[in-house]
């Protein structure tokens, strides 16, 4: 269906019925969005990007990632099977000076090398 054609029966629709419309939509993106990012990117960068998805401002130009969670829990988050990918992958950024880790806080560099991973 052509696009205008489309946009205008959303258009026709009763409000919460085109809200509704929308909201699936949106949701669809979302999955088709995640689905390739398992198939194109790989755990660092998946990573890099669930770390610049929960920074967290600091301070004055600086960032932080508190871990809340298990690492298990983030790994699933970062769509990842293991906390081992998760530990893999950290230390591949922190390798790369991406990433600093201080007890249970995560420290992204700010320099832009996380946006670029992670194809941002």
């Amino acid at each position: 269906m052509p696009a205008d054609k489309l946009q205008a029966w959303v258009a026709g629709l009763p409000q919460a019925v085109r809200h509704m419309v929308l909201d699936l939509a949106m949701a669809n993106r979302r999955q088709t969005e995640a689905s390739l990012g398992l198939l194109v990117k790989g755990a660092e960068a998946r990573f890099a990007e669930w770390l610049l998805h929960h920074a967290e401002a600091t301070g004055q130009d600086t960032v932080a990632v508190p871990l809340r969670e298990r690492k298990r829990s983030i790994a699933v988050q970062a769509r990842d099977c293991a906390g081992r990918l998760f530990r893999a992958s950290c230390a591949a950024c922190a390798k790369q000076g991406l990433v600093s880790q201080s007890g249970s806080v995560l420290k992204p560099d700010r320099s832009g090398g996380l946006q670029q991973l992670a194809g941002v």
